[in-house]
């Protein structure tokens, strides 16, 4: 029986359910990532990225995203394939899309499993890897804890920061206002990554 303890974000709005023997090491949010657990030597780990979901991309087709923004997090990572790939539904009801990935990082033939899903105008990605010599079905059975029944604290959200006719207000320390054209429009912005190639 794993020893499950409980992470709540209130400002994306969503909780996981996490083994605590597994995942030991709490790593600090870096980039989009906004949950981060290994354990002390490195695998298993565990990660969860918010950032916009891109209209007109269906949620059964955001595999494809999750997989070049692994390029862009990870420069020395290079997928094998991905797979399994299917509609599945969370223990809160929420729709998702749930896959697989086998990849190289930095010479480590690693396997993972995801689970991508849309809370308000957010694309969440909540990934598990650890070793090709473990299991793959729980690895998913790991990312399948996510929820997205969180309501979520709107003042904490304000306090990050807000958008709203052109103007971006972040009233957190540093607090600073953006503006611009309302014509504006938010893109994922995407980078153009070189995949090394085993020869």
């Amino acid at each position: 029986m794993p020893n499950l303890e409980h992470y709540e974000d209130k400002v994306i709005g969503f909780s996981i359910d996490y083994d605590a023997d597994k995942l030991t090491k709490e790593i600090g949010p870096i980039g989009s990532f906004v949950f981060r657990r290994t354990f002390g030597e490195g695998m298993p780990s565990q990660g969860i990225t918010a950032g916009p979901y891109s209209s007109g991309i269906a949620l059964k087709d955001t595999a494809s995203h999750a997989k070049r923004a692994l390029l862009q997090m990870i420069p020395d990572c290079l997928i094998h394939n991905v797979s399994n790939q299917q509609l599945i539904e969370l223990k809160d009801g929420s729709k998702a899309n749930c896959f697989e990935i086998v990849m190289n990082v930095g010479g480590l033939e690693l396997i993972s499993a995801f689970v991508t899903a849309q809370k308000n105008d957010r694309l969440i990605v909540f990934g598990a890897a650890d070793k090709q010599v473990e299991s793959m079905e729980d690895l998913t059975a790991m990312v399948k804890f996510l929820r997205l029944d969180v309501e979520m604290d709107e003042a904490a959200l304000k306090a990050r920061g807000y958008a709203q006719d052109g103007k971006f207000v972040r009233t957190d320390s540093p607090a600073f206002t953006l503006n611009n054209p309302k014509a504006f429009q938010n893109r994922v912005l995407e980078l153009k990554t070189e995949i090394p190639i085993n020869r």
